[in-house]
């Protein structure tokens, strides 16, 4: 969750900055794409709790995992993407959102069910205070390699490995759903 979050917040903070410095793109037009990642997250949080009843069964970690692989392409379709495909920009910030930023209720989701209805708000609490850790060192990393390197591409490129140790990571958790 720590490096999944750090993806989150990095790309939220900096991609319209990226759009606008390296691409071209207005901050308007920039704007707009956040807003489609943004939307993007809306619909992948609770889609992602349907996909991981319905599809995998009640598995939360199978989803989380495929959300972060997604997200790892997304991050990295952006470190290699230019501005000549808007269809192609739209596609990648709203899969962008819709895993990088739709993952959250998935995460607290599978830490409740893990501990179980005794552990379960403290368990919660603990997640997301050690998660929120990414959130503080994601973004001024992504933004110490845009300023020391003057490249966005190894920026992005640190989020693409971000995204995969949180897709491993997941994987290798334990998952024996209790009551809640």
């Amino acid at each position: 969750g720590m490096a999944f979050i750090a993806v989150e917040f990095s790309a939220t903070t900096y991609l319209v900055l990226y759009l606008n410095e390296r691409l071209a793109i207005s901050v308007v037009a920039a704007g707009g794409f956040l807003a489609l990642a943004q939307a993007g997250g809306a619909f992948g949080k609770p889609f992602s709790g349907l996909m991981s009843d319905r599809v995998f069964g009640g598995k939360r970690k199978v989803a989380y995992a495929l959300m972060a692989g997604i997200a790892a392409v997304c991050v990295a379709a952006l470190s290699v993407l230019s501005g000549g495909a808007p269809w192609l920009l739209g596609l990648v910030s709203f899969g962008l959102g819709l895993t990088a930023i739709g993952w959250g209720g998935l995460h607290l989701t599978m830490v409740s069910e893990i501990a179980g209805r005794e552990l379960a708000a403290t368990v919660a609490a603990l997640s997301s205070f050690f998660v929120m850790i990414g959130n503080i060192v994601g973004p001024p990393m992504f933004g110490y390699i845009v300023d020391s390197r003057g490249s966005y591409r190894l920026a992005w490129q640190l989020l693409v490995l971000l995204s995969v140790i949180s897709a491993v990571a997941v994987m290798l958790v334990r998952e024996g759903r209790r009551r809640i």
